[in-house]
């Protein structure tokens, strides 16, 4: 209260009227709790530029099919060392009252035993291969989930690069239409050229606006898709950094693809390993007939003389094999002819496969070099000579307007070819499982470092 008197007093010195007097001191008292408080949260920053390589890692790490899998052959794995053990043993306690002459003469008897059961041992080796196999196999699984994610993400970033390039191609092409329109207007004021031609500017850059809708609706789609690649937010911002992405080259032939595929292909590999491990079943199926064991031990420790006990050695017999053993027999035999087949199948079609998508890529490619070399430059000359001509009465309005469009479309051809050209050198690399273009790779992505 004295300080806020003294305030008062000293504003009343220097001239202040009371209103004034009232507002400074509050004034300072807002400044000086203003500076107590902590300071705010600085506004969110802009999403930085993403480099393909940056995106791509981010998806190994992140991708929850990826984590998936790689649990899944985390599980098969730690199986493996638990099936050439035995089942766990069984414990028991018994009681005996009244149920001979012993026990009625000496009292009730009770015993504590244990029992094990003893597959035939070379049962437990061959469960213990098949579950190698099938660890091997859901290795090779998450392998070829990676090359599938892999696929998707750069394929995924080249289609927003080529969408977002066809996006300012239509944008700009909206803008030189726009140009035309006022060409053709001057041209109808001096009266050269009639209101149609007017009227058709207008009407190409009314179909412009609706295809630029349709190429944002894609471009919002393909973010949203590619954000879930990364296991991100669909709505959070995707800001590529390369204006113009490199074109990726073959490094293998279609031969070279081909036996690549038969030798490093995950999903040959993946049916390879079943196949081995439906063998080993087959196996386990055929020592059916031979006999298990039964332990057990049982030491009574009441009313029973000293180093009393029971052993006892089991074993069963096939009686029923007729009816049980040989049906399982035959029925894992018909497992391994289909485990068998279906991996001839499957290095049959990814052989073709790789062929055929090496040949796809290959024309992609030369596809590509014709439209840089040849398609675009020829194009854009035309442009230029329909419009000098148009603006010199020496060509009419369709013949313009049909070379404008000539040329943007070969421009947005350029583009879709790319994204295809990527997408076929991708299921390429997918389906040989190795690396076979200039596209990128991270190397510690693969168990065992194959690239």
């Amino acid at each position: 209260m004295e300080a806020t008197r003294g305030l008062f007093t000293v504003y009343h010195i220097l001239g202040f009227n009371m209103r004034r007097t009232i507002v400074i001191p509050m004034f300072l008292f807002m400044f000086s709790s203003a500076a107590a408080l902590p300071a705010r949260a600085e506004a969110t920053p802009v999403a930085e530029a993403m480099e393909i390589s940056f995106a791509l890692s981010a998806a190994m790490e992140s991708n929850p099919e990826i984590a998936a899998a790689r649990a899944q052959w985390a599980s098969e794995r730690s199986a493996v060392f638990s099936k050439y053990w035995p089942e766990s043993p069984t414990l028991e306690f018994m009681r005996e009252n009244n149920t001979d002459l012993l026990t009625q003469e000496m009292g009730p008897m009770n015993w504590w035993g244990v029992s094990q059961e003893i597959l035939f041992p070379l049962k437990y080796i061959y469960s213990g291969s098949a579950q190698e196999s099938a660890s091997e196999a859901a290795r090779e699984r998450s392998r070829q989930r990676i090359y599938e994610i892999r696929e998707e993400v750069l394929s995924a970033y080249y289609e927003i690069h080529s969408l977002g390039r066809i996006l300012s191609l239509l944008e700009a092409q909206r803008e030189t239409l726009r140009e035309v329109a006022r060409i053709a207007e001057s041209r109808r004021a001096t009266g050269e050229v009639s209101q149609q031609d007017e009227m058709k500017a207008h009407l190409e850059q009314t179909k412009i606006e609706t295809e630029i809708l349709l190429m944002q609706q894609e471009l919002t789609s393909a973010k949203s898709e590619f954000n879930a690649l990364l296991n991100r937010n669909p709505s959070d911002p995707v800001i590529l950094k390369a204006k113009e992405l490199p074109v990726p080259t073959l490094e293998l032939n279609a031969d070279q693809a081909e036996a690549t595929a038969s030798s490093s292909s995950t999903k040959i590999a993946e049916m390879q390993f079943m196949s081995e491990q439906t063998r080993a079943e087959r196996s386990i199926a055929r020592l059916s007939y031979l006999p298990d064991f039964m332990l057990s031990y049982r030491k009574p420790y009441t009313a029973a003389p000293d180093g009393a006990y029971t052993f006892t050695v089991g074993f069963t017999v096939p009686l029923w094999f007729f009816a049980k053993q040989s049906s399982e027999n035959a029925m894992a035999g018909a497992k391994l002819i289909q485990a068998e087949k279906e991996l001839e199948s499957a290095i049959r079609q990814t052989t073709a496969k790789a062929r055929s998508l090496h040949a796809r890529a290959k024309a992609s490619g030369d596809i590509l070099e014709i439209y840089k070399t040849s398609l675009i430059p020829q194009a854009t000359s035309a442009m230029n000579s329909s419009r000098a001509a148009y603006q010199s009465g020496r060509a009419g309005f369709v013949d313009l307007l049909d070379s404008e469009r000539s040329l943007y479309e070969i421009r947005i051809g350029y583009y879709r070819t790319l994204s295809a050209h990527v997408k076929n050198i991708l299921a390429l690399e997918t389906a040989v499982g190795k690396q076979a273009s200039t596209l990128p790779f991270p190397d510690n992505t693969l168990s065992d470092g194959n690239k």
